[in-house]
C-alpha cells in the first residue's frame, strides 16, 4: 500500500496500482503524533506491518502504476521516517536518518506488538 499527496491531490495505490485518486485536499495534517495500525483513539488494526517510510517534499509515486519493492525499504532523499521491521532489533525503532522515537502504546492492553518472522517480499 502507498499513498501520496502532490500539490493537494492524493492518491492510494495498492499492490502498484492506483486505486483511488487523485482527490483534492487542503489539508495541512500538522499533527505532531503519528499512529501506525490504530487512529488516535480506540481503533486498531489486527495485522502484520512493516516498510512504512514517509517522505516529506517528494512524492515517489505519481501515475497509475508502479514497481512495487522487493526488499525491505530504504532510507532515500527527504525521509523522514523509516520503519522496516526486517529484525527483533528494529522491528520498532525508526531506522531512518531522524531515528524519532516510537513509542508502544499496546502495553497493557490486549493488543500486542511483537515481530514476526516471516517476510512479504517473495
Amino acid at each position: 500500500v502507498a499513498v501520496t499527496r502532490v500539490s493537494g491531490q492524493l492518491r492510494a495505490y495498492v499492490n502498484g496500482v492506483l486505486k483511488t485518486g487523485p482527490h483534492t485536499v487542503t489539508n495541512d495534517y500538522t499533527r505532531t503524533l503519528f499512529y501506525i495500525g490504530a487512529t488516535f483513539d480506540t481503533y486498531s488494526m489486527e495485522g502484520y506491518i512493516t516498510n512504512i517510510r514517509l517522505v516529506v517534499g517528494n512524492a515517489l509515486y505519481s501515475g497509475n502504476t508502479y514497481t512495487v519493492p522487493t526488499k525491505p525499504l530504504a532510507a532515500i532523499t527527504d525521509t523522514v521516517f523509516l520503519l522496516t521491521a526486517d529484525t527483533t532489533a528494529t522491528y520498532i525503532t525508526d531506522t531512518g536518518p531522524n531515528n524519532i522515537a516510537i513509542t508502544n502504546n499496546s502495553a497493557g492492553n490486549s493488543d500486542v506488538i511483537s515481530w514476526y518472522n516471516d517476510t512479504p517480499f517473495v
